[in-house]
């Protein structure tokens, strides 16, 4: 599982889907549409190859801005912008909107619990000293290497956190904080002009 936060992994479909009424996953997806959700994030990966990191997240459909660990990433839904920083390098790249990198950045699945995810069960929790629910689902893509995803809600419905466990051992505990909800913004804000870039950036257009 390589990661792309700011560092991959992959799934077993249920056979039935719950509806969003029975399924606390659908009604936190519901609360996102048409907003612009935003969150600071820290994350620990254990098993084979430990590691750990923080950033920033902007969310709104398939549109995110990634700031961390040395990349800003900026994605408007159609065209991915990767900047790495200390390298001096961006790579531009058109994405297929059905799979965006809920892989190799984890911390973006906060936006398509619903979507890429089948609901499995609930339960009462425990994070960061926190009692919370935790939401477990299942991905529907077949051939990934996540094997089940727990997210952490707050009374509140506030994202706490989530747990994202694969088949190769390892875990990824992602923290949540200051997590709010704004208005949409115009998609431009999810662009990157590359002029704005250093005059030593080498930039690789792969669309």
């Amino acid at each position: 599982m390589a990661l792309l936060l700011g560092g991959s992994s992959s799934f077993i479909a249920l056979a039935q889907t719950p509806s969003a009424a029975s399924n606390p996953a659908a009604a936190f997806a519901k609360s996102l549409q048409g907003r612009l959700a935003s969150f600071d994030y820290s994350y620990s990966m254990s098993g084979s190859l430990p590691m750990n990191g923080s950033g920033s997240v902007k969310l709104q459909g398939n549109a995110f801005t990634m700031e961390g660990n040395g990349l800003d990433i900026r994605c408007d839904g159609k065209t991915r912008w990767t900047v790495d920083v200390a390298a001096e390098e961006c790579y531009i790249e058109n994405i297929d909107t059905q799979e965006l990198d809920y892989e190799a950045n984890p911390a973006l699945l906060v936006g398509a619990l619903d979507s890429a995810f089948n609901y499995k069960d609930s339960r009462t929790a425990s994070f960061n000293g926190m009692s919370v629910s935790e939401i477990r689902l299942v991905p529907k893509k077949k051939g990934s290497s996540i094997n089940e995803v727990s997210l952490f809600l707050t009374q509140g419905n506030q994202p706490a956190g989530v747990n994202v466990s694969s088949s190769d051992g390892n875990l990824i505990t992602i923290t949540i904080r200051n997590y709010k909800l704004d208005n949409s913004l115009d998609l431009s804000a999810f662009r990157l002009n590359t002029k704005e870039l250093g005059k030593d950036y080498v930039i690789t257009d792969l669309r």
